[in-house]
């Protein structure tokens, strides 16, 4: 395969396996050597190509190219993935993290933003302009990935999956071809950008998606349990969540700290301001708790015991 005139064209750089840099390229491609190791125990798949792309006239080039080539093409926005799903062995591996523009426009009420952009930088650059989005709990994540996943992000009960938040996408088709899509046009591919995930049929580009206000008031209590309790925690944060308000996020989940296992309860409140984070957060204050379990704190911190909490002011997302 010769790769000289895509390399001589291409807008970014083309890494090849000949190339000094090529293994460090590969193992940056996914979020830990462990995502590669653990599921190709044989060694990591090697693409035939790693192509870092700076825009998406290089992604036509390589898609146009890999057809030509009946090469596959692999996708990668972040690589944040347990299984190092984003890497193609074989493939024409595309790189996007460079595609990490954020274009905010306060007036519509939207960005466009591309995949190569992290929930950190999103969070951040919005939070300064008084905007927000249900951006993902793990700041490292790319939008790439997570967006096309679904995206199960903060404030769910208010703003929903973070999919529904994108109104229209910049797509590069199997043939080459670069499509804005949304409800109005191309619909079917718009709908699978809404969560179609790794199967999606092209390489998005960029997205647009609707802004929300930041919340003025974003609070969290917690409360931990003996894991032996995680049973009798878990039925009683349920039935204590029907009663929780749409802006109140309530999350379980079970974790080793030194030699023991803990459960752990948490509440997050995205409110307008303190006193309706407080009230937001009461009913886990006030309901019965299963036995053995500490005071709930909330914000301001307090509690007794394990319990703890933290409160704080805009952009604590």
């Amino acid at each position: 395969m010769n790769t000289s005139r895509l390399r001589a064209s291409l807008r970014g750089r083309l890494v090849t396996p000949g190339d000094p840099d090529f293994e460090t390229r590969l193992h940056a491609l996914a979020w830990t050597a462990l995502a590669l190791r653990g599921t190709h125990p044989a060694g990591p798949p090697r693409p035939a190509a790693i192509a870092c792309v700076a825009d998406a006239a290089a992604v036509q080039a390589c898609v146009r190219f890999a057809g030509e080539h009946g090469m596959r093409v692999a996708v990668r926005s972040g690589g944040h993935h347990w299984s190092g799903i984003a890497v193609g062995g074989g493939a024409l591996q595309l790189d996007l993290s460079a595609l990490d523009g954020i274009t905010v426009d306060a007036t519509a009420g939207v960005a466009q933003v591309g995949p190569g952009v992290t929930n950190r930088a999103l969070a951040q650059a919005l939070g300064a302009q008084g905007f927000a989005m249900p951006y993902g709990h793990c700041p490292g994540v790319a939008l790439g990935g997570y967006l096309l996943g679904g995206g199960l992000g903060g404030n769910p009960g208010r703003w929903g999956p973070a999919c529904a938040s994108v109104v229209a996408a910049e797509v590069v088709t199997a043939a080459g071809e670069l499509l804005l899509v949304s409800e109005h046009a191309h619909a079917d591919l718009f709908a699978a950008v809404r969560g179609a995930g790794p199967l999606f049929p092209g390489v998005v580009t960029r997205f647009t998606v609707a802004l929300q206000a930041l919340p003025q008031a974003i609070h969290q209590c917690a409360l931990v349990f003996p894991a032996a309790q995680a049973a009798s925690a878990g039925a009683w944060l349920d039935d204590v969540a029907h009663g929780l308000s749409p802006c109140v996020e309530a999350v379980c989940h079970v974790a080793a700290r030194g030699g023991d296992a803990e459960c752990t309860l948490s509440a997050t409140a995205f409110a307008n301001d303190v006193a309706q984070a407080h009230e937001a957060l009461a009913p886990l204050a006030g309901a019965a708790r299963p036995g053995g379990v500490g005071g709930v704190a909330g914000p301001p911190p307090g509690g007794e015991g394990r319990a703890g909490g933290a409160g704080g002011g805009p952009g604590r997302a």
